[in-house]
């Protein structure tokens, strides 16, 4: 039923494909599930885009990742998801802007709207560092109360930085979430 729901709504609205932002793990309901929107849509030549966690489910749908990754290596993790064929896969391009308490065993932050992020970066003043393995900028401070930060953040440069390191591997297609970016692009004015 779930299956018949989405593709209804699929072909209500003439979407050209549909987005299984599927954030339990797997299991053998989300699985049928996956087949039969795949099914629908096969017939109407649309696409299924999936989590990256659910590429095994699929061998003709189109999987997403995020660029937003507080661990590890960037380059390194679209290489081995590269595996699945770099035309399959999309580049959530996810601006990251956490607070993370140290140490971050679980690495996971404290996300920090971007109203956050410049007031603690007028207040502290902090030397601002790029990690080229993470493709981010990054700050460390010190609180009295809750001990040693690490914030971890985006800005356009990064997310560029993002895309070019995604496309030399292949990969060219790009989800752009608007209101986490809306403010890095300039709008053209009304005027002229």
């Amino acid at each position: 039923r779930a299956a018949q729901e989405i593709l209804a709504q699929c072909r209500s609205r003439a979407c050209a494909g549909v987005i299984l932002d599927l954030e339990q793990p797997p299991s053998p309901f989300l699985a049928q599930l996956i087949r039969l929107v795949e099914e629908g849509l096969a017939q109407r030549q649309g696409t299924l885009f999936l989590p990256e966690r659910y590429a095994n489910f699929s061998h003709r749908a189109s999987l997403y990742l995020t660029s937003a990754i507080s661990g590890g290596s960037l380059r390194r993790r679209l290489e081995v998801i590269a595996q699945y064929g770099a035309r399959r896969l999309v580049l959530c391009l996810r601006r990251a802007r956490e607070d993370f308490f140290l140490p971050a065993t679980k690495g996971v932050g404290h996300p920090i709207s971007q109203e956050e992020l410049n007031r603690l970066r007028r207040r502290l003043e902090p030397s601002v560092f790029f990690s080229p393995h993470l493709c981010a900028r990054y700050f460390t401070y010190m609180s009295r109360e809750t001990g040693a930060h690490f914030v971890l953040f985006d800005d356009r440069e990064t997310l560029e930085k993002k895309r070019t390191l995604a496309l030399e591997l292949g990969i060219r297609r790009f989800f752009l979430l608007y209101p986490e970016i809306a403010d890095l692009w300039e709008v053209p004015s009304q005027e002229g």
